[in-house]
């Protein structure tokens, strides 16, 4: 198992929810990020706070930013 940690970056560029997990792959913890980001999205709608310009950066045990998931490639808003 490796740690991923996955950040949110806010639209404004500053680093929101942090917090890490263990996957076998990058694969998994992307369907993992995508998952989580729907969720955000769904909350934050459910409260009156979209959050259509955040992004997932998932990051690997050594700091790298591996991938980005914008949370608007997660859902279709139109």
């Amino acid at each position: 198992m490796t740690k991923f940690h996955f950040q949110v970056r806010n639209s404004d560029g500053s680093l929101g929810e942090v917090f890490e997990a263990d996957f076998e792959s990058s694969a998994e913890a992307r369907s993992e990020a995508v998952r989580a980001a729907r969720e955000m999205v769904s909350d934050g709608l459910w409260h009156g706070q979209p959050l259509a310009n955040e992004t997932f950066e998932i990051v690997s045990e050594n700091g790298e930013i591996i991938e980005a998931v914008p949370f608007q490639s997660v859902v279709n808003f139109d």
